[in-house]
């Protein structure tokens, strides 16, 4: 959210002096403008080994703002991807995981202003090594 102490001209609209501006990052990371097959689950567009060019790692991240952006950014997005890709590797390393039934159903709903399943997904971790008991 920011807030604006003089108007200007962006991409044919004015923006008075005051005025509140709410950017809609649900609909910059689904513009199909941005991305191929927006609404399509597909996680390695974000891996290193698919990027090619400094510019374009740069491009990418104006495109996906789960942690906001520029000065007012979430200060602890370096700390979160560490965290959450050390125990994403922790939990696939010690677990294999069991669902209900053979296939997980990936439809959205919205819930307040964020977007989710509409039958959450209940996995059951399975310790991949067992213990003794004593």
């Amino acid at each position: 959210m920011r807030h604006y102490n003089f108007g200007f001209n962006a991409v044919n609209f004015y923006i008075p002096e005051k005025m509140t501006l709410i950017i809609n990052s649900y609909a910059v990371m689904r513009d199909a403008d941005l991305w191929e097959d927006p609404l399509v689950f597909k996680p390695e567009r974000f891996l290193a080994s698919s990027r090619s060019e400094k510019k374009e790692e740069k491009e990418r991240a104006l495109k996906y703002l789960p942690f906001g952006g520029g000065r007012r950014g979430c200060p602890g997005v370096n700390l979160a991807s560490i965290f959450v890709g050390t125990a994403i590797g922790v939990m696939v390393q010690c677990f294999d995981w069991k669902i209900k039934g053979d296939k997980v159903n990936m439809e959205e709903t919205y819930g307040g202003m964020n977007l989710t399943m509409v039958h959450p997904l209940k996995c059951t971790p399975v310790p991949r090594t067992r213990i003794p008991s004593s």
